[in-house]
């Protein structure tokens, strides 16, 4: 089932262990640890990562790639040839879990190539600033409302650099747990004031906060926002 939305995608694979090549097992293991929405781009990387990607990644430096994922090695090696240019570090985007129900793929039909695509992923990626952000969003969302979304994604992932937030998950409504709408997650690594948590926020523990996306109104990616702003606004004076 193709996933449209909040719509989830599922799918089913038949195999028989004894006829599976070493690679094989790679690939369908690298696909049962793709659970975060957006994940294409990392299962390109662990794609390449299995099949090789060429002399900069051969057997002199592969080991390096092998040993901490070859996205974080792309993030590492251009980070090192931008402080080279530039003659000062640059920061590294940390890697904080974030699922909320946006749409954040890029459309076939406004970038055709895959690997145009899987280029423009690691480009959006690797963006460090608001101001780099306004530029890429000014370039690309009026090509298609999904650009939007993907970018409103990139900004909380920019908000959470300096946070105290260590992932954001989500609970998609189904038959069984009859969920009103998707259920937002919030954990963070140090306590929060109580005095912050109001609603619609609620507190499942000192480091836990949960909202319903329905509570947060029309524009509730901006209201989510807002909050996270708000919470790094606090966790940075106490």
């Amino acid at each position: 089932r193709i996933g449209r939305g909040t719509t989830q995608a599922y799918a089913y694979f038949f195999y028989h262990s004894r006829d599976l090549t070493d690679e094989a097992k790679m690939r369908l293991k690298a696909l049962e640890e793709a659970q975060e929405l957006g994940v294409g781009f990392e299962l390109a990387m662990r794609d390449m990562e299995i099949r090789g990607v060429g002399s900069i990644l051969g057997k002199n430096q592969h080991g390096h790639a092998e040993t901490i994922g070859l996205n974080y090695y792309s993030r590492l090696l251009s980070s090192a040839v931008a402080e080279l240019k530039q003659g000062k570090m640059q920061p590294l985007i940390r890697d904080v879990p974030i699922d909320i129900p946006l749409s954040t793929t890029i459309p076939e039909d406004v970038v055709p190539d895959e690997g145009e695509r899987i280029l423009l992923y690691q480009q959006f990626a690797n963006i460090r600033d608001e101001e780099e952000l306004r530029k890429a969003r000014h370039t690309w969302e009026p090509k298609a409302y999904e650009f939007k979304q993907l970018f409103d994604l990139f900004e909380i992932r920019l908000l959470i650099q300096s946070s105290q937030i260590v992932s954001i998950d989500t609970n998609y409504p189904n038959k069984n747990n009859g969920l009103p709408s998707e259920k937002i997650i919030i954990k963070t690594m140090n306590p929060i004031a109580y005095g912050f948590v109001e609603q619609p926020f609620e507190r499942v523990d000192e480091r836990t906060v949960r909202v319903y996306k329905e509570d947060l109104g029309e524009d509730w990616v901006k209201t989510l926002m807002r909050w996270i702003k708000q919470l790094n606004d606090l966790q940075q004076t106490s």
